[in-house]
This record gives structure tokens, sequence and C-alpha cells, in this order.
């Protein structure tokens, strides 16, 4: 069959169009660009039956790394399939509250490690245990910033105890269980003032310092945090002056001790449940009956997080992580990590005993050897194809074992003009820019909107650029009348500065003018109050009300007695 000129630009517009027209017009179906979804796996390593003497080759997560090519609108679906295998390496760190509250329960726990090994041996063969402490930030206002208190802050109680400190790794992870005994016999307690302990910054440290603390790749990572007291997080710091964000970094000197408690912040929940999730670390939290309230709101938040009810000795310790241990090995959960902007994913969970719950993707009671399924269903939820590759990262909790999917939109291709491809409507400029730098920009009048092909383009900044694509007597891929459409407006910052103060001066003056308003009113009252009862006074006009005369007439009272009594005398006389 004769294969038409492509480059001639009168058949452009007979290129572009579906598949079953192209096929009936007489195209083969080799020469059309069609892409299709599909998936692709990469590893798909069978899932581990038996236990291993290398944990690194146990396999909990089946396939291991797939890739997904979806065009917009298409949907793949994908069964993955999680089996916690027995006998997994477990390295538990024991990470403690020292202020002066855990006095008891520090005794408590001197034997703890031989137990808690003879315990977890049942379990795996392959268990190894370390010890951390904290307290709190040792700056005002969390402790007294005396010279007397600073050495010793037991010192009211009276009682010896250690100065007060960030965070220290005491232990890192070792399997000998009596040199962990020994370790924690030869601790002491210390004090703060407030109620609230620094145990977020313990717990980012322990988190991020990898090689420091020991933490295997191919284990099991359990981080015990025990408190009588909830913890400072976020920017609680800023009431001693500490401004400076927490950087999810390992700060531990040469003595394994948190050197920057005094510098930076106590870390966000954010940055914790980053940092924890990175490192593949569940936290068990084994708080007194007071804060179990407040952790399980933490809990709530952390992928992987358990509370346990410890009792004021700390004496049910080793039974709670015996049986925190057992509900986290009873519950596999698919995590989706990495950017999925683009992606629609729904899940349906299958687990051991056959049960099917959509819109899941967690099983409970699973045992150890049971096999549970998650069905991801994955679409490409965009209109547009981007071109471009999204790792996403599917993880079983708890395990230390990932998926990697790659999504790639594929797009569909309308046209092909010689050696350009003619981007598809709404494709971003991001994705295409290599192709349109073999493009030639041209004047409108120089070709016909006949033979041309309409194509748009949506850049970073949201504006859509139309143009036509066309091809010249040379053979060469011009554009022409381009436009832009929907550009967003930047904000005219002195404009907005001008009329806000504007505004201001404004709102000012008639204020002013309300307030003097109001004050002529009530001085208006006032006034005519006064003359109101000027008038009302009617004085006396012969005399002066206020003037008294100076002479004073008094009477003789017993001048008319003594008269009396001369009368009867001269009748006498007579």
């Amino acid at each position: 069959m004769h294969k038409k000129n492509y480059t001639d630009s009168s058949g452009i517009h007979g290129r572009c169009d579906t598949l079953e027209n192209l096929l009936s017009k007489g195209c083969q179906l080799d020469l059309i660009e069609f892409p299709v979804s599909e998936v692709e796996i990469h590893r798909n390593e069978p899932l581990t039956v038996s236990p291993q003497k290398n944990s690194s080759d146990v396999t909990q997560i089946s396939p291991q790394k797939l890739t997904l090519r979806l065009r917009p609108g298409h949907e793949e679906t994908i069964q993955i399939k999680v089996r916690q295998t027995e006998d997994y390496p477990i390295d538990l760190y024991y990470l403690m509250d020292l202020s002066a509250s855990m006095d008891d329960d520090l005794n408590t726990i001197k034997e703890l490690g031989s137990t808690l090994s003879k315990e977890m041996s049942k379990l795996t063969s392959n268990f190894r245990l370390g010890f951390g402490s904290f307290v709190e930030k040792p700056v005002s206002p969390f402790i007294k910033t005396t010279a007397a208190e600073i050495n010793n802050p037991c010192r009211s109680v009276p009682y010896d105890c250690l100065p007060t400190f960030g965070y220290k790794n005491v232990l890192p992870l070792t399997n000998d269980a009596e040199k962990f005994n020994e370790i924690v016999k030869g601790q002491r307690i210390s004090a703060n003032i407030d109620t609230p302990e620094g145990g977020f910054d313990a717990i980012m440290q322990a988190a991020v310092c990898k090689e420091k603390i020991g933490w295997r790749n191919d284990s099991l990572h359990l981080l015990v945090f025990v408190t009588d007291a909830d913890s400072h997080f976020g920017m609680d710091s800023k009431l001693a002056g500490i401004v400076i964000p927490n950087d999810g970094n390992c700060h531990l000197d040469h003595n394994n001790e948190y050197s920057m408690s005094t510098v930076l912040e106590y870390p966000t929940i954010g940055q914790l449940i980053d940092k924890l999730v990175q490192n593949n670390i569940l936290l068990i939290f084994a708080v007194t009956n007071e804060q179990v309230h407040v952790y399980e709101n933490y809990a709530k938040l952390i992928p992987g997080a358990t509370v346990g009810r410890l009792q004021k000795d700390s004496g049910n310790i080793l039974q709670l992580i015996i049986a925190a241990y057992q509900e986290l090995r009873s519950e596999v959960e698919l995590e989706i990590l990495g950017e999925t902007e683009g992606l629609s994913l729904s899940f349906m969970a299958i687990c051991s005993n056959g049960t099917f719950s959509p819109h899941q993707r967690k099983c409970s009671r699973v045992k150890v050897g049971d096999t549970a399924m998650v069905t991801v269903t994955a679409g490409n939820a965009g209109a547009t194809a981007d071109g471009l590759v999204n790792t996403v990262i599917a993880q079983p909790i708890p395990a230390a074992a990932l998926l990697r999917m790659g999504h790639c939109a594929a797009g569909e291709v309308n046209a092909s003009v010689g050696p350009v491809l003619a981007p598809t409507q709404g494709l971003r400029a991001k994705c295409v820019k290599n192709a349109l730098s073999a493009v030639t920009p041209a004047v409108p009048d120089d070709y016909s909107e006949d033979k041309s092909i309409s194509c748009s383009l949506q850049g970073e900044n949201e504006c859509l650029t139309t143009f036509l694509l066309a091809v010249d007597e040379q053979g060469r891929t011009v554009i022409h009348n381009i436009e832009q459409k929907d550009c967003a407006q930047h904000p005219n910052i002195p404009m907005i500065v001008v009329g806000v103060t504007l505004a201001i001066i404004l709102i000012g003056i008639v204020l002013l003018c309300i307030w003097k308003l109001l004050v002529s009113v009530q001085d208006r009252k006032e006034v005519a109050k006064f003359e109101a009862e000027k008038s009302k006074v009617k004085w006396q006009t012969e005399t002066n009300p206020l003037y008294r005369g100076s002479t004073t007439t008094f009477k003789n009272v017993t001048y008319k007695n003594q008269d009396k009594h001369k009368r009867p005398m001269a009748a006498d006389f007579y």
C-alpha cells in the first residue's frame, strides 16, 4: 500500500482520528500512534514461606516493583500480597523518662533485659535491645537555673540526682541482655519543674540516628516510649527563647548525648510522623493511666503506633511490650507513600479468612504465616498527559518491605507532523518543551488556518497558550497565531498598599467626624439644660437676698416684770 506523504500540509487533518476511523481509512496498525494503559512488573519474587538464615532474603510483599502506564480516564488493577514471615529479626529500643517521678519505675526494670529476652526468644531467634533516656531541655523555664539547682535539681526534696539533660543514647542495640541489665542498674534519675517532658526530642533522635542506635535494615524496628507525663512539641520551646525549627537530623555528640537540645525547637507531630515512617519505626507508647487518652490521640496520627496502659511502677511493662508486639503482628495495613497527585486509588482488602473489605487496605487478626491481599485500582484522574513519572511506594505496616510503583501518564497523541509530535489538547508545556524546540515561529498571514492544526498548551503559570501548527514548503514545522488566554494576573502590590493606606485614613477621618458630632450634640444638651434651670429661678428685686444688716436688736425680758412690781407699791403709799 502506498504511504501518504505526511509532510504535505494538505493532508494534516486526516491524520487525527479515532483508531477505528484510521483503520477504515487504510492506515496500517503499526504506523498508528495509540498508547494503551498497561502494567509492567519488573520484580516479582515469591513470598517467603520458611524462616531464612539471612533476613535480607525474606520477601514479605509481592510484587516488589512495577510500572503503570495510564491513559487519562483509564484504570488498571493490581493485586498486592503480603505475608508476615516467622522468626523475623526484631530490634527493640527502650526509651525511658528519667524524671524524678519515674524513680520507682527505674527500680522495677533492673532485670527487664533478661526477662524480655527470654520472652522474645519465643517469637524470634534474632532479638536485640537498647536503652535510651530523656528528661527535658536544660533551660529556663523548664528547670531552675541557679547554680545549686543546675548541679542537683532534686536538692529541695532533698535527694541527690543528675543534672537535667535532653536525651542520652545510653546503650545502642545489642543482643547482650546482661549488659542491658547492668546499664539500667547504673542509671540515676534527674528532674525538671514543669509537667510535660522532652520525650519527642528523644523520639526524633532515636529515629534518625540510625547508625548510632544500631537499627538494622532487615529487621522490625520497635521503639518503646515509657513515661508518666505529656510531652512538649512544636513551638513550646519558644517559652525558653528557642525559635530555630527542628531540622530532623541526628545531633548525638561523642558522648551519645543530644547536643542541640538548647538550640532547636521540639519536633512537631508532622515531623515525627515523617521520620518514623521514613525509618520504618513502630512506636509503642507505654504510659500511665492519666496519660492514656493523650497518647491515644497521638497514636491515631502516627502510622503503626500503639498505646499500652502502664502501672505506676512499670510492673506490667513486659506484658505490655509482648501484647503490643502481638497486636502489631496481627494487623497488616498497606501504606501509600510518594506523590499520588493525578492518580485515583481505590482499595479492597482480601484477608486470610476470605473476607472482602471494599475501600479498606488493612486486615486484622492476621496470624504469622498467613497471606493477606490488597487489590489496588489505579486510574489517571487527570484529563491531560503530563509525561511525568511519579514514584509511589506501597509499604505494609509492620514490615520492612516496599513495593515501588512508577506511574506514567501515557496521554493521547492526536497527530504527528514530520519529526515533531503535535501536542495533545491541554498538554503541559514543561512536558513538550524539547519537542517544541524544533518548531519555527511564523508570521500569521503566511499560513492558512484550514491547513493547520489547532493546539494548546497549559504552562506552569496556568496560562493557556493556543497556536496553529503547520508545515512550510521546506518541510519544517512552524507555529503561528500564538495567543495566551486565562493567564493569572499578578497582584499590583503598590496599588494594594496605596488602597489600604487610603482606606485606613478615610476610616480614621470618618471616625473623627462621628466623634466630633457626638461631642457637639452632648455639649448642646448640657447648655440647653443650664439655660432651662436658669430661667426657673425668680429673684426679689427690692432686696439683695445675700445682704444682712449690721445692727442687731436684743429685748430685755426682765424689763416688764420690774414695772409690774412698782405699781402695787405706789397704791399702798397713798
